[in-house]
C-alpha cells in the first residue's frame, strides 16, 4: 500500500494509535474521519488509490477462499465511499445500499474522483458516521469504516496494513 504519511494529531489523535483498527472502542476511528485530513482537504491520490488496493484485495481474498467476510468488507469499502462523495453522485432512489451488489463499482470510482476535487463536508462525514451504525454485518461495518480511515490516509496508523486480516475479521484474529 503507499505510504499514507497520516500524524496523529492532525485528527487530534496521539502520536501512536491509542488501540487496533476497530476494536471495542470504535469512536477514535471514526474521529479519525470526522476531524481528521478528510475534513480539510481532498484525499490525495495515493489515498485514493490505497482505497482502490484494499477493495481489489478484499474482493480477491473472497474468491480465492470463499470467505463471506472479505466480501462484506468490500462492500462496506464501496458504501463507505459513496456516502461520503454521495451529495455529488447520489444513488439512485431505490438503491438499498446493504444490499449486496446494488451499489455498484462505477459508483465508488465516481466518489473516489470526486475526493480528488471535493472536500467531504461535515455533513458528508455524518451522514456516512450515520450510515455506520446500519451495515448488516461486523465485516461489512468494518469495511464502511475502513473506506473513511483509508481516505483519511491512517491505515497504517491504525495499523490496518500490518495485519489487513484483523481489518477485516477483528477480535476474532487477534
Amino acid at each position: 500500500m503507499p505510504d499514507g504519511g497520516f500524524e496523529g494529531r492532525h485528527a487530534g489523535q496521539p502520536a501512536i494509535a491509542p488501540g487496533r483498527f476497530g476494536g471495542p472502542d470504535v469512536d477514535q476511528n471514526v474521529d479519525t474521519v470526522m476531524s481528521g485530513p478528510l475534513s480539510r482537504g481532498v484525499a490525495n491520490a495515493s489515498r485514493r488509490e490505497a482505497a482502490q488496493l484494499w477493495h481489489e484485495w478484499a474482493l480477491e481474498c473472497s474468491r480465492e477462499t470463499g470467505d463471506p467476510d472479505y466480501e462484506d468488507f468490500a462492500e462496506g469499502i464501496k458504501t463507505g465511499i459513496t456516502a461520503l462523495y454521495e451529495r455529488h453522485h447520489p444513488l439512485e432512489e431505490d438503491t438499498d445500499r446493504f444490499e449486496k451488489g446494488t451499489v455498484p463499482v462505477y459508483a465508488m470510482d465516481l466518489a473516489l474522483q470526486t475526493a480528488g476535487r471535493k472536500r467531504a463536508s461535515a455533513q458528508d462525514r455524518e451522514h456516512w458516521r450515520r450510515l455506520l451504525k446500519h451495515t448488516p454485518s461486523e465485516s461489512w461495518h468494518r469495511g464502511h469504516l475502513a473506506a473513511g480511515v483509508i481516505l483519511s490516509g491512517a491505515d497504517e496508523y491504525w495499523g490496518m496494513r500490518e495485519d489487513p486480516v484483523h481489518a477485516v475479521k477483528g477480535a476474532e484474529t487477534a
